[in-house]
Formats: structure tokens, sequence, C-alpha cells
């Protein structure tokens, strides 16, 4: 009965660890058919892959970054969509911040808000429709700084971790956007 418990413990403990490790990374997509993904060994330093974007439609890249910093961004997971089953580690490893976007969810309302700083208590700058496609720039912790074109006008602001989505077809009911 012991054993029992204390794998049921440590699965627990394994899956709630695994939980907390994926939460705590901004999760963004790459689609860019043309152009590779470029890993580096670290900001400024050697290119030590490239991920080629496969050709065939509804296939992307998923990033879980952790850190950014001047123009780069720091990757904790990286994985090709829908095949799951290729998972490429390079945790800690470096790509340039250019084509990375997310879409904007808002479970509880049709829009969600960006603001001028990471922090709900500062001012909302603009609204943004659920579904909207939008490029990130940087990460402040679970925050993601974004841009968008509206019009002929470019705005930047960042959007809390709560309305983001790496995956619109898990995020919403596909169909309707």
């Amino acid at each position: 009965m012991r054993f029992f418990f204390v794998i049921a413990c440590c699965s627990f403990f394994c899956f709630a660890q695994n939980k907390e490790h994926d939460v705590n990374a901004v999760k963004c997509f790459y689609e860019n058919k043309a152009k590779p993904i470029f890993i580096f060994n670290k900001k400024n330093g050697s290119i030590v892959d490239t991920l080629q974007n496969a050709k065939e439609e509804n296939t992307w890249y998923k990033l879980t970054i952790t850190e950014s910093d001047y123009g780069w961004f720091k990757i904790n997971t990286i994985e090709r969509i829908p095949n799951k089953n290729k998972e490429h580690h390079y945790k800690n490893f470096w790509v340039r911040n250019s084509d990375f976007n997310l879409y904007v969810k808002n479970e509880d309302e049709d829009h969600a808000y960006i603001y001028d700083l990471p922090t709900t208590s500062s001012n909302r700058i603009h609204k943004l429709d659920n579904g909207q496609k939008v490029q990130v720039t940087e990460i402040s912790e679970l925050w993601a700084k974004i841009v968008l074109i509206i019009g002929e006008k470019k705005v930047a602001g960042w959007l809390p971790y709560k309305d983001q989505c790496a995956n619109l077809k898990t995020c919403y009911d596909y169909e309707k956007f």
C-alpha cells in the first residue's frame, strides 16, 4: 500500500511540476514559410541549427519563451505542430525575435485590452478582438509586448498571459474564425 502511495505522490509531484514549468513562459508561434528559424547557442552567438518550416498547410512551430533581451528570445521549448512527436531540444538557446505571433483570446469577453506597461494597473491603450493575430516583440514575465497595424498606424502594447493563445484551434471553436 505504501508503495502505491509513494508512486501516486511522485506522479502528482511530477505532473504539477511540469504544469507549472509549462506556464512560466509566453507561448507563441512561427508560421513563416519562406524564412527558417535560426537557433543560436547564445545571444549574438553561433547558429547551432536551422529549422525549415514545412510547406504543407496548417504546419508551424510553437515556442515557449522565458526571456527577451534586445531583439532576442530565450527558448524553453520548440515543437513542430501538428507533429507534436518532434520536439526540438533547445532549452536555453536563443532566436532572433522576428515573425513570432500569437492570437488574442479572452474567454470572458469578445475582446481583450493591451496596456502601456506590463501590469493591469497601467493604462489600457487599445481594445483587440478575439482571434486577432499579433506579433510578439518582447516579453516581461508572462506579459507579451505585441505590435499590430491598425489602418496605417503601428500600435504596440502589453498583452496579459490570460489573453494569449499560440494555437487558435485549441483556444476557440476554430470554425468561427
